[in-house]
């Protein structure tokens, strides 16, 4: 439940009625962060990928990325976290199967996909 004040100080910055970019307090601001790119994210990936002459080029294109990699899953050796980094900037499959059940066609989630 939001303060008095708080209520009063709701700014909404909105697309229409139904679609809004961000929504704002006195002390929080929730932003729809793809309302804010011109592209994809997919394709702002693949503009950073094109620019690497080599794959040792990923960490300073990925910074953050490569960052949390090697503090979460660092295997000591820098090669093998630049190799996984690019797997990990890749495009991936979405893990469902379309089937088609009793007529109708439905997409079924795989966890057993990878």
């Amino acid at each position: 439940m939001l303060a008095d004040e708080e209520e009063k100080n709701i700014k909404v910055l909105g697309n229409s009625s139904e679609k809004f970019k961000s929504i704002s307090t006195l002390n929080f601001q929730f932003k729809d962060s793809l309302n804010f790119l011109k592209f994809s994210l997919a394709d702002l990936v693949t503009n950073l990928r094109n620019r690497a002459k080599d794959i040792k080029d990923y960490p300073t294109l990925f910074p953050a990325t490569f960052a949390l990699l090697e503090d979460q899953y660092n295997t000591g050796d820098k090669m093998k976290n630049i190799e996984t980094l690019e797997l990990l900037i890749r495009k991936q499959p979405f893990p469902y199967v379309r089937k088609t059940v009793k007529g109708k066609i439905v997409y079924v989630f795989n966890i057993f996909y990878f």
